[in-house]
């Protein structure tokens, strides 16, 4: 199932795959990359692009990645614009490629307006370089630290969030303005919805958390983390769909259970 993703013009898959190193295997991960692009779906490749960039090759595939949290430390604009254009060069040149489709500052906390503007204008010299073809914010903290800097910032077309049936507030507060922006909003779902809780799968509930992931991604895409093709598989064909309300509640009735 594929749609147009906000104003991007760009047709994509509801599932987004972010790639996960499992251990020193490079024929294990030429396997999991060369599925995830039988796929067709988007690939996050900021977990270790030095590994990914020879799975990869020159195959045409939609990347996604993301900048590290580095850029709420500079002091002036001039070091934001430094801070965020290093951290795209060294991807880039990990992966052994010359652009990402999508690139995400990352946040977590509030940041300084001269922090924000510097980062904004690295963003857009990436973009007219050719380095980066749509700029994303990736909020990693409370929706409102999102919502305060795209507010008064509509420098993005693409926004991604945490979302799971125990992590709402973020996707709750920042698909309103996605709507009104026509802004393409992804939410990162993990199997795991701790911590502190027990992963769903401890608990005898994957079809239950596949059956969420379903239900989820009629409302907007979701990139889940994936370390082998078995994964890959459960995320492209998840159990049907099972709603937020009755993924918690049974999550919660199982918890009750564990020793």
């Amino acid at each position: 199932m594929s749609q147009f993703f906000g104003r991007t013009n760009v047709s994509l898959p509801r599932a987004w795959l972010a790639l996960l190193a499992r251990g020193s295997d490079a024929e294990a991960r030429d396997t999991l990359v060369g599925r995830a692009l039988d796929l067709g779906a988007p690939l996050g490749v900021s977990s270790a692009p030095s590994l990914w960039g020879p799975s990869l090759g020159r195959r045409e595939a939609t990347l996604v990645a993301c900048g590290a949290l580095e850029v709420c430390r500079a002091l002036d604009s001039k070091q934001a614009f430094d801070i965020v254009t290093g951290e795209l060069v060294a991807l880039l040149s990990a992966l052994g490629r010359d652009h990402v489709a999508f690139y995400f500052l990352k946040v977590r906390s509030a940041l300084e307006e001269h922090q924000i503007a510097g980062s904004i204008e690295a963003l857009h010299a990436a973009k007219e370089e050719g380095l980066v073809r749509f700029a994303g914010l990736r909020c990693d903290g409370p929706g409102m630290v999102g919502l305060g800097l795209w507010r008064l910032h509509d420098a993005f077309e693409a926004v991604m969030v945490p979302r799971s049936p125990t992590v709402t507030e973020p996707y709750d507060t920042l698909a309103p303005l996605a709507q009104e922006r026509r802004v393409g909003l992804v939410t990162r779902s993990p199997f795991r919805w701790g911590p502190p809780d027990p992963a769903p799968e401890r608990l005898g509930m994957k079809e239950v958390a596949l059956g969420w992931l379903r239900s989820a991604m009629e409302e907007a895409p979701v990139i889940v983390g994936v370390s082998c093709p078995e994964e890959i598989d459960a995320v492209a064909n998840p159990a049907p769909a099972v709603s937020s309300e009755e993924a918690l509640r049974r999550y919660r009735d199982a918890q009750m259970g564990v020793a």
